[in-house]
C-alpha cells in the first residue's frame, strides 16, 4: 500500500477528491453484473489507467453489518447447544432476558425477578455478552470496509476490489462459541447430568405399557405428541431444541429420534431375552 493510501479508515469524499484530481467522471452504483476481469493493481494505478483511457469510473462501497457481530437473544436461540437448555443451565426465557439490556427494556424483567430466575452462569454470560457488545468500535462499521470499482472497456467490465481494513471482531456465533468454551467444565457437567437423565427416561419407557404397545410407527408418533404435550412430563426440557422456540408444542426432532431408537433398543433386548415381555 502506497502512502496515499495509509488511512485504512476512508468515507466517500476521500475517494471523491482521487477523482477530481484526475478529472474522471464518476458514479456510485447499487448493484452490478460480475466484473469480466478483476485487475492486480493497486487504486491509484487503476484510477490513472482510467484517466489515461478517458474512462467513466463505477463504484461501490461496502460495509460491515454490525448486526453481524452483536451478541443478541436471538444468537443465544440459534447458536447455543441445545443441552444448555435441556440441562436448565440457560432458561428459555434467557435470550429475552438477554435482549432487555441490550436495549435497555426493563418492562419485562424487574432487577429482582432476573435474579431469582436466573442462575449464576446465566448472570455470568449475559455480563461477557453485554460487555463484549459495548467493546465493538463504531469506526469499523461506520467507515466503507471495501470499495469496488469497474470501468468500462473494450466491452468488458475490467475492476478491482480495495479492502482497507480487516474487521478484528469474530461473527456473533463464532464469538458466542469461544465464551461458552470459557465454561467448558459446566459445559461437560451439563451434558454427562443430561446424558444420565435421558438414560434413565429410556429405562422407565420399557416398563411403561403405553410405550410397548405402540408396534408401528403411526403409534408411537402418537404417544410422543401425547408425552410432548402433557404438563406433567419434562420431555420438553429434556430434549429442547432451538426450534421449540418458534413452535414450543410440536416435538422436537431429537425427542421423535430418542423414542424410535429407544423402542428399537427395547426391541432387540426384548429378542435377546435379556428382559421380559410386560
Amino acid at each position: 500500500m502506497d502512502s496515499s493510501e495509509s488511512n485504512i479508515f476512508i468515507d466517500k469524499n476521500d475517494l471523491l477528491k482521487k477523482f477530481d484530481c484526475r478529472n474522471l467522471n464518476s458514479f456510485e452504483v447499487e448493484s452490478y453484473n460480475d466484473i469480466d476481469i478483476t485487475l492486480s493493481m493497486s487504486l491509484d494505478s487503476f484510477l490513472m489507467f482510467a484517466q489515461s483511457r478517458q474512462l467513466d469510473v463505477f463504484y461501490q462501497f461496502n460495509y460491515l453489518d454490525k448486526y453481524d457481530y452483536l451478541i443478541t437473544g436471538s444468537t443465544i436461540s440459534d447458536f447455543a447447544p441445545s443441552v444448555l437448555f435441556s440441562s436448565n443451565q440457560i432458561h428459555s426465557d434467557f435470550p429475552s432476558y438477554l435482549n432487555s439490556l441490550l436495549y435497555h427494556d426493563d418492562s419485562v424483567f424487574t432487577s429482582d425477578k432476573a435474579q431469582e430466575q436466573f442462575n449464576s452462569f446465566e448472570h455470568s454470560l449475559a455480563s461477557e455478552i453485554i460487555n463484549y457488545n459495548h467493546s465493538l468500535d463504531e469506526v469499523y462499521f461506520s467507515h466503507p470496509e471495501s470499495v469496488i470499482l469497474f470501468v468500462l472497456y473494450e466491452g468488458h467490465l475490467l475492476g478491482l476490489e480495495k479492502v482497507f481494513f480487516e474487521c478484528p471482531y469474530s461473527s456473533s456465533d463464532e464469538q458466542l462459541d469461544e465464551f461458552l468454551t470459557s465454561h467448558e467444565k459446566l459445559l461437560a457437567q451439563a451434558k454427562s447430568s443430561l446424558d444420565d437423565e435421558r438414560k434413565l427416561f429410556r429405562n422407565s419407557l420399557f416398563s411403561d405399557s403405553e410405550f410397548i404397545q405402540c408396534t408401528n410407527k403411526a403409534l408411537r408418533a402418537e404417544y410422543i405428541r401425547r408425552l410432548w404435550n402433557d404438563p406433567c412430563s419434562n420431555v420438553r426440557a429434556l430434549f429442547h431444541d432451538s426450534f421449540n422456540d418458534y413452535s414450543p408444542d410440536t416435538p422436537s426432532t431429537s425427542f421423535k429420534t430418542f423414542i424410535e431408537a429407544s423402542y428399537s433398543e427395547y426391541r432387540n433386548l426384548l429378542r435377546r431375552g435379556l428382559i421380559k415381555s410386560k
